[in-house]
Order: C-alpha cells, then sequence, then structure tokens
C-alpha cells in the first residue's frame, strides 16, 4: 500500500519555475481543480503499461481514483479526518495519517517528484499549449527529458513529461483540466460503512455520506 501511495497519484503539485531549489506546495493548483493522470511506461522491447488516475482536490481536500494488483480498483482520500487508502470491493480504508494538507503535500510531490529533479539544470526551449494549459517546455538532454510545465495560474505544475532513452520511453499525460469550478464535498467523503483500520490495526465504522461511489 505504501508503493501505491507514493504513486499518486494522483495528485502531483510542484511549482517548478526555474529556480535551483523548486518548492512544492498545494499552491500550486487552485482550490477546486479536477484531471485525470495518464501514466504510460513502454519499455523497449516491450508492450506498453498504462495506468490513469482520476484526480479531484478542493481545498485541503483530494481524491484520486485508480487500480491496483491485486485490489483492483482503489480510492486516495484526504479529509478532515485524515488521509486513507480505501477499497471499494472490501469497504474499508486503511488511514495513512492525521487530517491536514500534508496529506495532499505529500501525495503530490512523490507523483511529480522526478520531473522536479529533472528540472535542475534543464534548459527552456520554447512554449506549447498542452490540453488547453499554457506550458513552457524545457528539456534535459543528459536524461532525455521533457517537461512541459504549466505557467497557467492554478495549474502551475507539469502538464505533460517525456522521458526517453535506451531503457525506452515513459509519458505522464495530464487531460481533462477542470480548474475553479466547485467539488461536492461528498466526493472526499468515505462511503457509509467503511470500515477504517487506523495505524494500530483498530478496526471502526467511518461516518462517511450514504450513495457516496
Amino acid at each position: 500500500m505504501l508503493k501505491a501511495t507514493l504513486l499518486l497519484t494522483a495528485l502531483a503539485v510542484a511549482p517548478l519555475m526555474a529556480r535551483a531549489e523548486p518548492s512544492v506546495t498545494r499552491q500550486s493548483l487552485a482550490k477546486n481543480a479536477r484531471f485525470t493522470v495518464t501514466y504510460t511506461v513502454s519499455p523497449k522491447g516491450g508492450a506498453p503499461q498504462v495506468q490513469k488516475f482520476v484526480v479531484a482536490v478542493s481545498g485541503a481536500k483530494a481524491r484520486a481514483d485508480y487500480k491496483m494488483d491485486p485490489l483492483g480498483d482503489v480510492r486516495y482520500l484526504a479529509n478532515e479526518g485524515g488521509f486513507y487508502l480505501y477499497v471499494p470491493a472490501n469497504k474499508a480504508a486503511q488511514k495513512l495519517g492525521k487530517a491536514g494538507g500534508g496529506g495532499i503535500d505529500a501525495a503530490l510531490k512523490q507523483a511529480f517528484g522526478s520531473a522536479v529533479q529533472q528540472l535542475k539544470g534543464a534548459k527552456k526551449v520554447g512554449s506549447a499549449t498542452v490540453s488547453g494549459i499554457p506550458t513552457d517546455i524545457y528539456k534535459q538532454a543528459k536524461t532525455g527529458t521533457t517537461v512541459y510545465l504549466g505557467t497557467k495560474t492554478g495549474f502551475k505544475i507539469p502538464v505533460k513529461v517525456e522521458v526517453s532513452n535506451e531503457g525506452g520511453k515513459r509519458l505522464i499525460l495530464v487531460t481533462g483540466i477542470q480548474l475553479d469550478t466547485p467539488v461536492p464535498a461528498a466526493v472526499f467523503a468515505l462511503p457509509k460503512g467503511t470500515q477504517v483500520i487506523d495505524n494500530k490495526g483498530a478496526g471502526s465504522a467511518g461516518p462517511g455520506l450514504p450513495g457516496v461511489k
């Protein structure tokens, strides 16, 4: 579960700019945002592998839906109760930490942490619009990485990252971007009757909201 959490989702925030030490903060996104992050790994001589994360963010709350073997559909949630990894098939959630923006920041930092590193020493080579978002293009010749960094207020995070080297190709692409549209509170709630397992392994019934899927 830890490995899956680090992949999140879903939720990447990295105001990279041109600084030598780029920061990573929730403030790079609008208060309300929805988008889909698609990871495609194409190893040399192998079949492409694709994973998608459907993300919603509102204030200090966040949600990312994706698939994780062998559990199938899973959901990362950060809300006023804490942050969780929820498994719909089991109607259970593991509590990963306490409430607060740190739950979002940690996941977002991990999701685009490699892009932050590649921007150190990268050269700006142009600009382009990707998925409706204006971006600056940075190339890191040494590693074969191209980062399309969003410049729009409310979406100053990587919109697209391409890596091409002797091992194959990797692509991260953000699509379906919606900004400043209110996201219902129910989106971030654990479903009614969810069994919550805290860090000590004790189970309890989560409050949730009825009808949330």
